[in-house]
């Protein structure tokens, strides 16, 4: 479908248009009238006119170095909304995601798996948001101690889900203060939501500020930071150096794209108005805040148990991706991961 600002464009419009997006996605050139012509049955004059004519549409742009045209990203919005043709997953391919998500386990080795598998059968950067807990509804969080102040959550849902957060502290905590923290946090969550739990530690720690009792003060300030991040998401990255492969990425695209990925807040933005509209999205360029200046675009979709839906699986790419491979590996994994997540 068509966005209500741009005006449907005829079908030799639309032919070059399709043909130019999709030779300059294979190639990363400009594409001229001499290379369209062929394909589209038509002089290069004509095509040159309608070049002409996308061009001032905003949906074709002119390199100061080449007599060629590139799509814009509103010349790649169009091509995806009403003139893609998707190909689905050959056979093998299926095998492959079906086999990685298969299987009972813990859900977020599985949805690495998926971002791992994504980057591989796409070649860019895969990446998925693991699902952020309901307030009321976590069941039991353990601490584990790896090493120095790095501490390791581990949180179970009450729908049996388990996700494991690796938490950074700026306070020494020993062993003893652990297995405090740990025995308050889960005595709280037996009878309150997450939020709830918060707020409760928050008053509390003010009150014993004044006696100071420091042992429950730094025991009471690691639950608050371990219950502030069970209750978000998290982005599980693959491939993002696949980002870097684009002929045409300068050095400041790449500093913009690599910003925008350390401050994850940005992508999981994206990922959660994917799970908002519950139906594959597709940002382009500024439509999304990651990297607004790097030429990329992200393909995300959905994934649920039970209907209700957890989080999403997606890909992130240069402009120029193959969409119409791109769109039915990240729809296709969404719903394996959505299948398997059903039948558990």
């Amino acid at each position: 479908m068509v966005s209500p600002d741009q005006k449907e464009l005829g079908e030799r419009e639309a032919q070059i248009l399709r043909a130019i997006v999709e030779d300059y996605i294979r190639s990363g050139e400009p594409v001229g009238s001499q290379t369209v012509a062929p394909r589209c049955e038509v002089s290069p004059a004509t095509v040159r006119s309608v070049m002409a004519d996308l061009e001032s549409q905003g949906l074709l742009e002119k390199p100061h170095t080449s007599a060629g045209r590139r799509p814009t990203d509103q010349g790649y919005r169009y091509y995806v909304d009403a003139l893609v043709s998707v190909r689905e997953p050959d056979a093998e391919e299926r095998r492959l995601i079906e086999r990685s998500c298969a299987g009972p386990g813990d859900l977020e080795p599985m949805l690495q798996e998926a971002s791992r598998l994504l980057h591989a059968l796409s070649r860019h950067a895969g990446v998925v948001a693991t699902p952020r807990p309901s307030p009321s509804r976590l069941k039991q969080i353990d601490l584990l101690r790896l090493s120095g102040e790095r501490i390791l959550a581990v949180v179970v849902t009450q729908e049996g889900l388990v996700l494991n957060k690796l938490l950074e502290v700026d306070f020494p905590v020993t062993a003893a203060e652990l297995a405090r923290a740990t025995r308050t946090l889960n005595a709280l969550l037996a009878e309150h939501g997450v939020e709830e739990v918060r707020e409760r530690l928050r008053r509390e720690i003010e009150l014993k500020k004044e006696q100071y009792d420091r042992l429950l003060e730094k025991a009471l300030a690691l639950v608050q930071t371990v219950v502030a991040a069970a209750a978000s998401p998290e982005l599980l990255l693959s491939g993002q150096s696949s980002l870097l492969e684009a002929p045409d990425l300068d050095l400041g695209r790449i500093r913009s794209l690599f910003v925008a990925l350390e401050e994850k807040q940005r992508l999981l933005s994206i990922f959660e108005q994917t799970a908002q509209a519950r139906a594959l999205q597709i940002f382009i360029g500024a439509e999304s805040d990651v990297g607004q200046d790097a030429g990329v675009a992200v393909v995300t979709s959905p994934y649920a148990a039970h209907g209700q839906v957890l989080g999403a699986v997606g890909v992130i790419g240069p402009t120029r991706m193959d969409y119409g491979r791109v769109i039915p590996l990240v729809d296709f994994t969404a719903r394996t991961v959505t299948k398997v997540l059903s039948e558990h």
